[in-house]
């Protein structure tokens, strides 16, 4: 194991750690699920209740707690259960001593999640040892999430998942580029108003209800970020993007992201070749050199086509991801036993133990990363998996 890299292991072994902390600073925690040998009468706020006291028993192993949670991702498969989330949610806050100074938030419903479950909770937080480097710097909706926080010894900054809201009503109707706008427009102020800017992010997660909308978001995105057009301003953050099945409010488009105090600290690596709108992989940090690698699904980058290897067959799809997702890793000056953390958007959770039984090949079941999976509505290109990572950089690799 890494020096680097510490993990909270598995009990019996799975296919993922409940729990990776790097450098003994920032933890990324597995996404915890509440029906796990529950009662068959369980209720959606009993799963609540239990998922989250997985959370912070994980974070408590890990050296940490709530009240040090930098972002939480809530994945729910029904959004009218929102409100009952938010009811334990809150409660969980008070009992950790978390709703003076919560943690960042983004919360949507998506098709289906692992064992039948409702309700999974994923988060990053701050270890005990660096508590002094928390600090909420934009106040969100109070004792529920903050807007922005920053922690660690580069001063990270963990943007809350923005709609297009302003004065709390949602705006742009039923246009998602004038709804991508003004979710833009929110996430610049909040990382204004935290003393960063739009050209020190390095990974963006952006949350669409339907993938048509793909076209029209990107064209704001990167427009907004300065990406594209004849003078491009910055290089682009990692990014991943899919369907959800909804968002709360009845938006059409979610923006969260993770940024560094200053878009010195960010590195676009060589001898990847970027989209318009997102790079292949990001190092960031000074102290604490970590690698954010974009969403990959299976492209063969060899083909320069928009055609998946494997197209349909979950198994063949996953391992041409893994590849790649693996070729950017090792470009990136990392190893896959470096990697801290994956997400897994599926198209199907029925081929959960598919996708399990290609990602163990390559992460094996020693050391594994912390990871999430979800059923998403619909993913780029109709593709049946994506994943992103990300990982810290091996000792004596120059980057």
């Amino acid at each position: 194991m890494m020096a680097t890299r510490k993990i909270v292991p598995h009990p019996s072994g799975g296919v993922y750690s409940p729990s990776v902390t790097c450098h003994n600073e920032i933890i990324f925690v597995s996404g915890q699920l509440g029906c796990i040998n529950a009662p068959e009468n369980q209720t959606f706020q009993d799963e609540c209740r239990a998922a989250m006291t997985k959370l912070q028993a994980v974070l408590e192993q890990s050296q940490s707690s709530l009240a040090l949670a930098t972002m939480c991702t809530v994945y729910l498969t029904d959004i009218t259960n929102y409100g009952e989330f938010n009811e334990v949610y809150k409660a969980m806050l008070v009992t950790t001593g978390a709703n003076d100074a919560p943690p960042c938030r983004a919360c949507f419903a998506i098709a289906a999640l692992p064992l039948n479950g409702r309700v999974e909770i994923e988060c990053e937080a701050i270890t005990q040892a660096a508590a002094a480097t928390r600090q909420v710097v934009v106040p969100g909706v109070p004792n529920l999430f903050s807007a922005a926080v920053a922690g660690g010894r580069d001063r990270v900054v963990w943007v809350a998942g923005q709609l297009s809201m302003e004065n709390g009503t949602l705006t742009g109707g039923d246009d998602v580029a004038l709804q991508t706008t003004g979710a833009l427009a929110n996430v610049k102020s909040v990382l204004a108003q935290a003393g960063s800017s739009m050209s020190a992010i390095f990974r963006s997660t952006v949350f669409l209800t339907n993938m048509n909308q793909y076209a029209p978001m990107n064209e704001v995105y990167g427009t907004t970020l300065g990406l594209t057009g004849e003078n491009p301003s910055m290089l682009p953050p990692t990014r991943a993007a899919f369907a959800v099945t909804d968002l709360p409010l009845g938006g059409l488009v979610e923006i969260a992201c993770v940024a560094a105090s200053s878009a010195e600290h960010n590195q676009t690596l060589p001898g990847l070749s970027a989209s318009p709108v997102y790079s292949p992989a990001v190092t960031t940090g000074i102290a604490s050199k970590m690698v954010w690698i974009s969403g990959q699904v299976a492209l063969d980058p060899a083909s320069g086509t928009t055609e998946l290897v494997g197209a349909g067959d979950v198994a063949l799809e996953t391992k041409q991801t893994l590849d790649n997702l693996k070729s950017v890793v090792e470009q990136s000056g990392c190893a896959m036993e470096s990697v801290l953390k994956v997400n897994i958007y599926c198209a199907d959770m029925g081929e959960y133990g598919t996708i399990n039984e290609v990602y163990s090949s390559y992460f094996g079941k020693q050391s594994p990363p912390a990871r999430a999976c979800v059923q998403v509505k619909e993913l780029p290109l109709g593709a049946r998996v994506e994943m992103s990572c990300v990982a810290v950089e091996v000792a004596g690799s120059g980057l």
